[in-house]
């Protein structure tokens, strides 16, 4: 499932499952994520799948991150990434 598509899907199947799903299957599906559902968990399944997915998102939304939970939760995330090398 590549989400090129994804703006047919209905709005009701856009769920945290789809989008992790998703990711799992295309890294760089989480540019089409809404933030509300971006978690630790669906970032890392991102860059699992896709590892430049970490420069080309992950870091970017440090860089723009808003909200400091937010900020905290990709820290974390990047955090427990350095600590696995």
């Amino acid at each position: 499932m590549r989400l090129g598509v994804h703006t047919d899907v209905p709005k009701k199947l856009k769920t945290s499952e789809f989008y992790l799903e998703a990711v799992r299957q295309w890294g760089q599906a989480l540019k089409f994520v809404p933030e509300e559902l971006i978690t630790p968990e669906l970032c890392l399944a991102a860059v699992q799948q896709d590892a430049m997915t970490l420069v080309r998102y992950v870091y970017g939304s440090l860089r723009r991150a808003s909200a400091p939970s937010k900020l905290g939760s990709l820290c974390n995330l990047i955090s427990w990434l350095d600590l696995r090398k």
